[in-house]
């Protein structure tokens, strides 16, 4: 078993088949033991009765949002676990929805690496936004022009 087989990862989308997508690619990293909701909702009350070591979480769901779910997660008095590591997902990369998700409490470290698990380019595969690297105005503005060399 894969050193991340015994991550419990909740994994929140409200597409069925992108929960999918994400949980095969997971599982081929060695994850297996993932949990999956529809929303930010569910999330909360999932981590009420399973501790998860990582949610992955997409931007945009109903009735709550990745950003709504991560504020909550870091900022409420009944949050399950307010240090929880949140990786935000999203196919949106229009500046203010980057802007939005990267000033969300997210707290990930970065770069994210899965072992050999790496482009050749040497970016990470995850959040090509990362915190200190590509939040210059510089790399905001490649994704108004469909340049987004930072930004995968």
């Amino acid at each position: 078993m894969s050193a991340f087989g015994a991550l419990q990862i909740l994994l929140a989308d409200d597409n069925q088949h992108m929960r999918a997508i994400t949980a095969t690619i997971l599982n081929s990293a060695g994850f297996r033991r993932i949990r999956e909701v529809r929303d930010g909702a569910e999330a909360m009350d999932a981590l009420r009765d399973w501790p998860a070591d990582l949610a992955i979480v997409d931007f945009n769901m109903a009735p709550l949002d990745g950003v709504e779910f991560t504020r909550m997660i870091r900022n409420s008095a009944d949050s399950p676990n307010p240090y929880l590591p949140v990786i935000m997902m999203t196919g949106h990369s229009e500046k203010s929805r980057v802007v939005e998700a990267r000033d969300a409490p997210l707290q990930v470290p970065h770069p994210v690496r899965l072992g050999g698990l790496e482009p050749a380019d040497g970016r990470p595969h995850a959040a090509r936004v990362a915190p200190g690297e590509a939040h210059r105005e510089g790399d905001l503005e490649a994704l108004e022009h469909g340049s987004a060399g930072s930004v995968g």
